[in-house]
């Protein structure tokens, strides 16, 4: 009948608030059912009504701005575009919580028409409590729409994972049965969740309405509701050992630390729990069992030497205990097929990981900290699945199990364990290795298997004071890009082999005893950073005209007398930043006036330093401070593209 009656019409149709397909079917199918010049505005909650129906123009309405909602709620309020002087302060507290949402705007605004400061305080203050009824009426809708699992995802993102990396919401919750890829996605669409940076957010106010609908499962009994997450609700849970059965979920977050005593029985009736946060409680036990169902844990300070002997962790997909009490995470080998994530960090007493064999799908092992661990299962060396491992600063670690095959391994760092005397091994494929730290180890020397690293991108032994050779095969690592040999005070040698990495854009080799760089070194095209400051051995430079790319040069410190800095250093066309402090020439030569890029020119403390040639007119700032000999400078009014050219001549006695 509609296409019959206005086919030949120009017309305007709005259709409000469309949640269903067949709703658009019987009444606009098509365009072609109107006459030329027709418009049709269809105003949904859910963008898949629209994308299903062909509709090739969607518009996704966006939040007011605090101007606007300004201007809106005050027109409730005050009758006017603008609050009443005294209220001003209030009226903008309303505005942040509403959150650019008019509805909430001007309901509120209706609301606090006409009455008193005293009243609107105490308006507000219950606003942040429960929110008007109006306002969850209309915004219920949406969730009530919902298929159950969705509702579930919902409830969880508004209680808890808020905030939270979309990719790791989808896994923690696919691992609870929710179908959560599909599930977040409809939740997107019916605009109850946004993603931004690859967080997912929700505003402010549908939080508040999934908490109130959590809140009324069981308005008197926190026991008996599946979400917990204020301190109250869960302390008067925990009270007796009955009723427990429904509380799926604890996210308890404390802003400080808080002693508590807690009946830990309680938790032992938790059958259905399956996400656990307890952060910031201070307690003197841990509980005697936890729910088999259990797929995420977080608990910082666990209080307990392992976790309960009992339980079962197949489900489990994230373990987090920092700063915990634990000595062993649990007794012998268990399975844990789903588990991606343990984080033991800073648990002093740990003195040994688990047995990764019962957990093939690991990917993350954080265990920086742990000042007490000693031993490393051998099941890491041969993990195919660990893509990150952390042991940071865990300075009782002598040894490390040999003979490393882990394929997928992107990130391995070993920082700080200084009884570390030798790296391991490596006899298979580590092709997807980019990271290796081994700052301030006890190491010696690399192995020569390092060859097989062809993939790593970063090698950093700072301040590795026992080092003293760096095997050959280095030069087999076609994709290194930063090698940091900084600190190595016993490290007197750098192989010829390194010049044949032409990947490598920095090198830092300050405070080692080395005399001389191989010559290979200052022929690669790619090297941007080159530091070797504090290398009081180097007597003379090589030609420096190879290096077309380098922008930053650290020579501080490095002794170096009249003619040890080579005449084509201004060859050098890429350079910024040039560091010759202290050292002991008394002339630069003229070519640094051809580094046309140079911007930073740092010569303090040059005691023996009589005169500066004209320098580059890029060049900004000048440091001469402690130039004690120095007699003539260029003018820097000379210079002629560089207005804002500074001479720093700080203790300069003979300018």
């Amino acid at each position: 009948m509609i296409k019959r009656r206005l086919r030949l019409k120009k017309i305007l149709l709005l259709l409000d608030d469309v949640d269903d397909k067949e709703q658009l079917k019987f009444l606009a199918e098509e365009p072609g059912w109107f006459g030329p010049g027709s418009r049709i505005i269809i105003t949904s909650r859910d963008k898949q009504v629209l994308t299903r129906n062909g509709v090739d123009r969607i518009y996704e309405a966006e939040k007011l701005n605090d101007d606007d909602a300004l201007t809106l709620f005050s027109q409730k309020a005050f009758k006017n575009d603008q609050p009443a002087e005294d209220f001003v302060e209030l009226s903008k507290q309303v505005v942040g919580y509403a959150n650019g949402l008019p509805l909430a705007l001007e309901v509120i605004g209706s609301f606090m028409h006409g009455r008193s400061i005293l009243e609107w305080r105490s308006a507000i203050n219950r606003i942040y409590d429960i929110l008007d009824r109006e306002i969850i009426d209309v915004l219920r809708i949406s969730f009530d729409g919902l298929h159950e699992l969705e509702k579930k995802i919902f409830l969880d993102i508004a209680c808890f994972l808020k905030g939270f990396k979309k990719d790791r919401i989808i896994r923690i919750l696919d691992s609870c049965g929710f179908h959560a890829h599909i599930g977040t996605q409809v939740l997107i669409e019916k605009s109850l969740i946004s993603v931004s940076r690859d967080r997912v957010w929700m505003h402010n106010l549908l939080q508040i309405m999934g908490k109130e609908i959590v809140r009324c499962e069981d308005p008197k009994e926190p026991g008996k509701r599946s979400r917990l997450w204020t301190y109250k609700d869960v302390f008067l849970a925990l009270m007796d050992n009955t009723g427990k059965e429904k509380i799926e979920a604890i996210f308890l977050d404390m802003p400080g630390i808080k002693e508590a005593q807690w009946n830990m029985k309680a938790f032992s009736k938790m059958s259905r729990l399956r996400l656990l946060k307890i952060d910031n409680v201070q307690l003197s036990e841990g509980p005697e069992d936890l729910s088999n169902e259990l797929r995420f844990i977080e608990w910082h300070s666990y209080p307990s030497k392992s976790l309960p002997s009992g339980l079962q962790v197949d489900e489990l997909v994230e373990l987090h205990m920092a700063n915990s009490s634990l000595e062993q995470l649990w007794c012998g080998c268990k399975s844990a097929v789903n588990l991606k994530i343990i984080n033991l960090s800073n648990s002093l007493y740990l003195t040994k990981t688990p047995d990764l064999t019962g957990i093939p799908n690991l990917e993350s092992l954080i265990l920086e900290g742990c000042t007490s661990l000693s031993e490393v299962h051998p099941s890491l060396a041969h993990h195919k699945k660990l893509q990150y491992v952390n042991l940071v600063n865990c300075k009782s670690i002598r040894i490390l199990p040999n003979n490393l095959e882990m394929e997928s391994l992107n990130v391995f760092t070993l920082d700080g364990c200084s009884k570390l005397e030798k790296f391991p091994d490596i006899v298979g494929n580590m092709n997807e290795l980019m990271v290796l730290r081994l700052d301030e180890t006890g190491i010696t020397k690399l192995s020569s298997s390092i060859h097989h690293l062809i993939g790593l991108g970063l090698l950093s032994m700072n301040s590795c004071k026992n080092l003293e050779s760096i095997p050959s095969s280095i030069g087999c690592l076609k994709s290194l890009k930063k090698l940091d040999l900084s600190g190595c005070s016993e490290l007197k040698y750098i192989p010829e082999k390194l010049g044949e990495v032409e990947s490598l854009d920095e090198f830092d080799a300050s405070g080692t005893s080395i005399r001389q760089l191989p010559a290979s070194i200052f022929i690669l095209k790619n090297l941007k950073v080159l530091s070797l400051d504090g290398c009081k051995r180097i007597v003379v430079l090589p030609s420096l005209s190879g290096l077309c790319s380098l922008e930053v040069l650290g020579l501080r410190a490095c002794n170096l007398r009249e003619g040890a800095l080579p005449e084509d250093i201004g060859c050098l066309s890429s350079l910024k930043s040039l560091d010759l402090s202290q050292n002991n020439f008394v002339s630069l030569p003229k070519s640094i006036n051809q580094l046309f890029e140079l911007e930073m020119l740092v010569l303090e403390d040059c005691t023996m330093l009589e005169s500066l040639p004209e320098v580059p007119s890029k060049v900004q700032t000048v440091y001469l401070n402690g130039c004690i000999s120095l007699k003539t400078i260029p003018d820097p009014i000379k210079l002629s593209s560089s207005k804002s050219s500074e001479f720093i001549c700080l203790n300069c006695w003979k300018l």
